[in-house]
């Protein structure tokens, strides 16, 4: 049935996952051999591989400020998703030479971390600063309206979630033509 729906061997074996952990959630017993016979071993067929600094520049070109920030600060810092969405407004020190980042607890390494910033980040983050407490208020009427508990606050440097920065991400790769998927 999944296959008729033209999905890739990873979405359809995510679905059957799903179907799986919920049966034996609830205590049914799934036949070894009956998973192995559904053939859903298949690895991709989309090779990873890092984008040209042309396909990064057409990919921030469909970004706002935030998205720019965001990863402007991971591609700078080589920082985990995690690190960079936990770091705050005080986190980054602006001086006279050199901009740098104190994360306090890294995910990785469980210990503190000082990284510096290139120019091009420096740049994003500035741009990000001036409209981020505007962002934020509008952000907290938004939610206020659909019952969703946010904090005016909020000091984070990127007050928002991570799935709401990988949207960023996906959604500026679609609008550049470079969402490569695997081939059904």
């Amino acid at each position: 049935f999944l296959r008729d729906k033209k999905m890739t061997t990873k979405s359809v074996a995510s679905k059957v996952g799903g179907v799986i952990s919920y049966l034996r959630y609830n205590k049914i017993a799934v036949d070894p051999y009956f998973m192995k016979g559904l053939g859903l071993t298949a690895d991709t067929t989309t090779d990873d591989r890092l984008p040209t600094k042309d396909e990064l520049q057409s990919i921030f070109t469909h970004m706002d400020a935030r998205g720019k920030a965001v990863f402007m600060t991971m591609l700078s810092t080589a920082l985990r998703f995690g690190d960079v969405m936990r770091l705050t407004v005080d986190d980054v020190h602006n001086g006279s030479m050199k901009t740098q980042v104190t994360i306090r607890q890294s995910q990785k390494s469980n210990r503190k971390l000082m990284v510096f910033l290139t120019d091009e980040c420096k740049s994003a983050l500035n741009e990000w600063l001036k409209i981020r407490d505007k962002w934020l208020r509008d952000t907290v009427v938004y939610c206020q309206c659909r019952g969703i508990d946010k904090n005016e606050d909020d000091n984070r440097l990127f007050p928002f979630n991570i799935p709401s920065a990988h949207n960023l991400w996906t959604n500026a790769l679609d609008k550049s033509g470079l969402d490569e998927k695997d081939a059904v």
